[in-house]
């Protein structure tokens, strides 16, 4: 934020890093036996920094809301190239709620 205002750059950091939070997420929650610390250990340090940058970017809560629906659905798509699953292995609505990603202890591992 310069000034008190909104830059394009938080805006596009955030976005990145739900769409990778987002993209582990749904390898980890499909790939059950072949999970590893390493997947958790990242899931961990994403929504750690997701957390940091709401709690010094308060407006991008309101920006969380309007484009969770968009981000997800990138997140899917990468998700299916690291995995190499099919479409129909990840639900195309996201099955976690925009409350929940905000919630650092949501996802323990």
């Amino acid at each position: 934020m310069i000034d008190g205002k909104q830059t394009g750059a938080d805006d596009r950091y955030f976005d990145c890093l739900l769409e990778e939070l987002l993209c582990v997420l749904l390898a980890f929650r499909i790939q059950i036996g072949f999970r590893t610390s390493s997947q958790g250990h990242e899931i961990e340090l994403l929504k750690h920094k997701i957390a940091d940058l709401l709690d010094e970017n308060p407006w991008l809560q309101v920006r969380l809301m309007h484009r969770f629906s968009k981000i997800y659905y990138y997140a899917r798509k990468r998700a299916m190239i690291h995995t190499g699953f099919k479409p129909s292995a990840f639900p195309e609505v996201c099955p976690w709620q925009v409350s929940d990603i905000i919630n650092v202890s949501i996802f323990q591992i």
